[in-house]
């Protein structure tokens, strides 16, 4: 499975060519329907021909612009080792993105002058996302969560579990191996100590292995803010917090050995530990906006919350999910015009509003139509 990052999102959000192609499509595990994957796409593809097609592109035109989503096709292997809930795809005439994500989305096929991207909005700026590290000696997993999915990533350059580190450690050098030692203040590179040590120099040991984790799961996270919960024993977790670089890992720790759990019941497990976190930071902005409705750092309209968004003013926005507020929203002028149904090239403005907010780093939250009353949808507590 993949990660659609910070970065990416702003990348394709602000993409422009002459012709951008948007594929959406479900995708299954296991079972027949598996089989179905690679199927399911081939038919997309044709359906991108037949759009791109009807722009009037001759037929090599066309050949030549879906040439590097083509090879995808006929790839038995990426698609026997498929294992996303869904999968996207943005081609223009010069570049290919593709995303193998935890959503199952409605199968759809996109000919615009940019990038259809509210399928996996909600994706990244949702708050219920968050990551789960299950570690122990014996091995580390590293999943991506919401409320309602699990998918395990992948992270590069892991030991399998403590002891392949140590005998990593044991075939450099029999008592010491230092690599870039690290320089006060610095990130603790691996530092492993030789056989036959007391107490300490096993901890130290774990550490170091725990350092290795943490650039892991450094290397998949990137520039994200979601949540990281520690799924372990407890005095795992006070080594792993020593060892960690990740600014938003959780201070609570789901207290498990993730060895004796299924990812269903460490997923469920999960959410119980998260959801009151969830509940709290989602309560704190709500309580933000009523306490400063009317000071000018609040506003409970779309034309007045979405280019203060683009200006990356916004530091939290509530919104209902649910019905699109269709319009058009210009970033030069910051002009915004709302309309009543959808017409041409119209965006919903609310998912729009959802992700400047969320590139600009600021939070958004989900909050059911009339529930808080005060508190309109959308709701937007201003930085300044």
């Amino acid at each position: 499975m993949d990660i659609l990052s910070k970065e990416q999102l702003s990348v394709l959000m602000e993409y422009r060519d002459e012709l951008c192609v948007s594929l959406y499509m479900p995708a299954f595990r296991t079972g027949p329907e598996k089989r179905q994957n690679q199927i399911r796409f081939k038919n997309l593809v044709r359906k991108a021909e037949e759009q791109l097609n009807a722009k009037r592109l001759r037929s090599g035109q066309v050949e030549d612009f879906l040439s590097s989503i083509k090879p995808l096709v006929s790839d038995n292997q990426f698609w026997s080792f498929f294992q996303s809930e869904g999968f996207c795809a943005f081609i223009s005439g010069k570049d290919l993105f593709y995303f193998r994500l935890p959503l199952r989305f409605d199968e759809n096929v996109t000919v615009s002058g940019r990038f259809h991207l509210k399928p996996v909005l909600g994706l990244v700026y949702n708050d219920s996302r968050f990551f789960v590290l299950a570690l122990g000696l014996n091995g580390a997993r590293f999943f991506q969560c919401s409320r309602h999915s699990m998918n395990e990533l992948v992270m590069d350059k892991v030991p399998k579990n403590f002891d392949e580190a140590m005998q990593y450690n044991e075939q450099q050098k029999q008592l010491h191996y230092h690599t870039n030692a690290p320089q006060s203040g610095g990130r603790g590179i691996a530092v492993f100590h030789g056989q036959g040590g007391g107490i300490d120099d096993k901890k130290s040991n774990i550490l170091q292995y725990f350092k290795l984790v943490d650039h892991g799961v450094s290397g998949v996270i990137g520039q994200e803010k979601a949540p990281l919960l520690f799924a372990g024993l407890d005095h795992l977790f006070g080594i792993y917090k020593k060892a960690n670089s990740y600014p938003y890992l959780a201070r609570e720790n789901l207290a498990i050995n993730p060895e004796d759990r299924t990812d269903a019941e460490l997923h469920e497990r999960a959410i119980g530990v998260m959801g009151s976190h969830f509940l709290a930071a989602r309560d704190e902005a709500i309580d933000s906006y009523l306490n400063l409705a009317g000071t000018g750092r609040t506003a409970g309209d779309i034309e007045t919350i979405l280019p203060e968004a683009f200006g990356g003013r916004v530091d939290s926005l509530l919104v209902s999910p649910g019905a699109p507020q269709w319009g058009r929203f210009d970033p030069a002028s910051r002009k915004v015009e709302v309309h009543e149904s959808r017409s041409g090239d119209d965006e919903d403005l609310l998912d729009l509003a959802c992700a400047y907010t969320y590139l600009k780093g600021g939070a958004v939250y989900d909050i059911a139509p009339g529930s808080v009353p005060g508190v309109p949808s959308p709701a937007a507590v201003f930085r300044f």
